[in-house]
């Protein structure tokens, strides 16, 4: 008895190991989820790699790293899902900010591939770091660079909801208007 009780507790602690830690993000609708730190990568891919329609990503800093050392980072890893995401039929549209510096390299790799990128050159800063991918937004502090995704403590909200993504949708394409073609 004491071996099943034993196995039972077990079981029961890997489930909620599991579901907390290592499950993908899977959002009913109506649902919110905090998103921190180094799930963010996890979650988002897993997003992006199940689209069906769209993914629109709005970033204040998207670096992609040609140095060896940071050859396999989680940045490249999300520029790659994005590429993937576009080969797969999905429409994938990006707004960078034109001021940090390597962004234009995120900028130039993605170009190249066939995603439609655009850079924001306006009076202010785009600080923004939002994805809508099909009805989930995305929204924190969360950039796509070696420190924010691998390092940084970081704090992000994900929200299935057809209506809050539309709303967002509105803002993004407000935001695609204005910006530009080239970084």
């Amino acid at each position: 008895m004491l071996v099943f009780a034993a196995g039972l507790v077990m079981g029961v602690l890997f489930a909620e190991v599991y579901y907390y830690v290592a499950a993908p993000l899977v959002l009913s609708d109506g649902a919110t989820a905090v998103v921190v730190d180094r799930d963010y990568f996890d979650d988002v891919s897993s997003l992006i790699k199940s689209a069906k329609e769209r993914v629109y990503v709005v970033m204040f800093s998207m670096q992609r790293y040609t140095n060896p050392e940071h050859w396999d980072s989680s940045s490249n890893k999300l520029l790659d899902a994005l590429v993937a995401a576009k080969t797969r039929g999905v429409e994938v549209r990006v707004i960078i900010d034109e001021w940090p510096e390597g962004n234009d390299k995120a900028f130039g790799y993605l170009d190249e591939r066939g995603v439609a990128v655009r850079a924001m050159h306006d009076e202010g800063t785009t600080h923004d770091k939002l994805l809508i991918i099909d009805g989930v937004v995305v929204v924190g502090s969360t950039n796509w660079s070696y420190y924010s995704l691998d390092k940084n403590h970081e704090a992000n909200v994900a929200i299935r909801s057809e209506e809050i993504a539309a709303r967002f949708k509105q803002y993004f394409d407000s935001l695609w208007a204005s910006a530009s073609g080239s970084l």
